[in-house]
């Protein structure tokens, strides 16, 4: 996809890290973006998101028209990145890349997705340990 520059990639990479600390402070193993693409998709030597999304196994060879209010931001942001930065808050894991996306959105769509998207109040879990969340989802 043009939208994932080499640039952009290697945000795309920080962020994922950012996904696998908070993980971690959570004493959760989880497995990188790239390789769940490649797991999914078609294994290959990849080694950045530019890479894959250029390579024969990509699912987005055929995607063109995506914009700014795509559902990759429209849902994902809210849904995905608020809950990620305040999940990452409880355990100490700093967010810079996630939380700078989730401000570009907010500007470029005029909605403070910090106060609109999932926060953990919402989803009832506020006043939880980290292991009061991992149990939650045992």
């Amino acid at each position: 996809m043009d939208g994932v520059t080499p640039l952009i990639s290697e945000k795309m990479m920080q962020m994922d890290e950012e996904r696998l600390a908070i993980g971690k402070g959570f004493s959760l193993d989880l497995m990188s973006t790239l390789d769940q693409l490649k797991m999914y998709y078609g294994h290959n030597g990849s080694k950045t998101y530019h890479e894959y999304v250029n390579s024969p196994e990509s699912p987005y060879a055929d995607i063109v028209g995506h914009h700014v209010r795509s559902r990759y931001v429209t849902e994902d942001v809210p849904g995905l990145e608020v809950p990620a930065v305040e999940l990452a808050r409880i355990v100490s894991v700093d967010t810079p890349v996630t939380e700078v996306c989730v401000q570009l959105a907010s500007v470029l769509h005029d909605v403070d997705y910090f106060a609109a998207g999932m926060t953990l109040e919402k989803l009832g879990i506020a006043d939880k340990t980290p292991a009061g969340i991992i149990a939650l989802c045992a």
